[in-house]
């Protein structure tokens, strides 16, 4: 999944994190290291051949030059907080950059544009942050496709099951091994999601443990009632 979408890294790097500190936690061995340690290992691997392809591009070992203009994309004046399809806020930023300069020169002007707009406009970035959290969990599908504007009832049911799984486990305090678990992909596609823009094939992630908090609520809830 790493290899196919490296914006996986965001979810297996949350789940291996939250595992790793909640054995710690509970058991308080080294050994609780091992298997994101594994991860870390695995994950550096399986990159080596991209990594030192644009090493020898570049001169940096990097995943990819496309994550400059995609923080930018999500720190500007003109950023609405989701993907912008018209391309008008990376061409702002064009004539003022030498043709000569190669991909990952180009993404470090966009990033560093993009953290010089956040120091100059720390409200607003604040504003554009919960713009995205609130269009992240729009009942809405994948941008491109017809009919994208329609506000899904399926979708709408499954994002209100998981606020209530949430506030569920606030209000009772139950905050087990199992419940982190099902939570942290949607962490880190929450996470990915704001440090750039919001994509919902970002939210395609998330959406299965959406489902299974919402069915675990809903069983809870029946259960109960049946008492």
């Amino acid at each position: 999944s790493l290899l196919l979408r490296f914006q996986t890294i965001f979810i297996w790097v949350t789940l291996f994190a939250v595992f790793t500190l909640y054995d710690f936690y509970n058991f308080r061995k080294i050994k609780s290291f091992l298997p994101v340690l594994s991860f870390i290992i695995v994950t550096f691997l399986a990159h080596k051949p991209i990594l030192d392809k644009n090493y020898a591009l570049f001169e940096n070992k990097i995943l990819t030059t496309n994550s400059g203009i995609g923080f930018f994309i999500g720190a500007n004046e003109n950023a609405k907080g989701s993907w912008d399809g018209t391309g008008k806020a990376v061409n702002v930023l064009k004539p003022k950059i030498n043709n000569n300069l190669n991909e990952f020169e180009i993404s470090k002007i966009y990033f560093n544009a993009g953290i010089e707009w956040i120091k100059k406009n720390p409200y607003d970035y604040l504003i554009l942050q919960l713009r995205k959290l609130a269009i992240y969990f729009l009942p809405q599908n994948y941008s491109i496709l017809p009919g994208n504007r329609i506000y899904n009832p399926i979708n709408f049911i499954f994002h209100i099951g998981l606020f209530l799984f949430i506030l569920k486990i606030l209000k009772n305090k139950e905050f087990s091994y199992k419940n982190f678990i099902i939570l942290s992909p949607v962490i880190g596609s929450l996470v990915i999601s704001l440090l750039f823009f919001i994509g919902y094939r970002w939210r395609y992630y998330a959406e299965p443990y959406m489902i299974l908090s919402t069915i675990i609520f809903y069983s809870q809830l029946i259960k109960f009632k049946k008492k």
